[in-house]
């Protein structure tokens, strides 16, 4: 018997984290480094989406293949479908009426070997500054208000 796939509401397009540009978190300041996630297929599989943070709100991942990310030199982007599911339907309204208007990302860092650089003072900002050149995504989130202001009104429908 065929498996039948929900049909695709919308996709969304945008920036997950800007390279180079502080992260004011409630710990400190931190700064991703350009190409700073391995994206290969092994590190990635249980990368989900979800609306604010809420696991109550996943609406796909790159398990689902509804959660698609690359980096260039500036960004780690990301691009969602929105599926006709109750999750996906959700999420789809959320975003239609405005109420999401950035994204956020969870992740953790990894230390060790070239992957963590603990109270660099970076000259761009004048305080300390921990700059990551290796982290493990673990989720990708639509959100109303980013700590990022740089991924505010990226999103941008592409299909």
């Amino acid at each position: 018997m065929k498996e039948l796939k929900p049909d695709k509401l919308g996709t969304v397009r945008g920036v997950a984290m800007p390279f180079w540009k502080p992260n004011f978190t409630d710990i400190g300041v931190c700064e991703f480094m350009t190409n700073s996630f391995d994206l290969s297929r092994d590190n990635i599989v249980d990368v989900y989406s979800t609306v604010g943070h809420d696991p109550k709100q996943r609406f796909g991942g790159i398990g689902e293949r509804t959660l698609r990310l690359w980096q260039d030199e500036d960004n780690l982007w990301c691009e969602f479908d929105f599926l006709d599911t109750p999750a996906g339907r959700r999420a789809w309204e959320k975003y239609r009426l405005g109420l999401v208007r950035g994204v956020s990302i969870t992740y953790e860092r990894i230390r060790g070997h070239n992957g963590y650089v603990e109270d660099d003072v970076n000259p761009c900002h004048g305080q300390l500054c921990d700059r990551i050149t290796r982290a493990q995504l673990c989720e990708v989130s639509l959100i109303s208000r980013p700590a990022m202001r740089e991924t505010l009104g990226t999103l941008k429908q592409v299909g």
